[in-house]
């Protein structure tokens, strides 16, 4: 529970009054971080490169997701050419390989 501390104390404003936050970008440096020192370590998991690639990982995922929603199973599966997110997500892919 340390990691989730240190997190929110890193991620989350601290204010006396309600202040506007992007919750989903906060949840998600949250997840990272703290996900990284269960996957990676403590020494790891706060480095600015690891926090990076895991979040390039977690919006091309969701991005992908979304678009094979678009597109269909079926209809992806017959026209399956590689767009260039495909060779963005490889990129992504060898640069998270290389910090960890």
């Amino acid at each position: 529970m340390d990691e989730v501390d240190v997190s929110m104390n890193r991620y989350v404003p601290q204010a006396d009054d309600w202040t506007p936050v992007n919750i989903h970008s906060v949840l998600a440096q949250i997840v990272a971080q703290v996900s990284g020192r269960v996957f990676v370590g403590p020494e790891l998991c706060h480095e600015p490169e690891y926090l990076e690639a895991a979040l390039k990982f977690h919006h091309g995922d969701h991005r992908g997701a979304c678009r094979h929603k678009e597109v269909g199973s079926n209809a992806q599966a017959i026209s399956r050419q590689p767009t260039s997110r495909d060779q963005e997500v490889t990129r992504e892919g060898a640069q998270s390989s290389q910090v960890v």
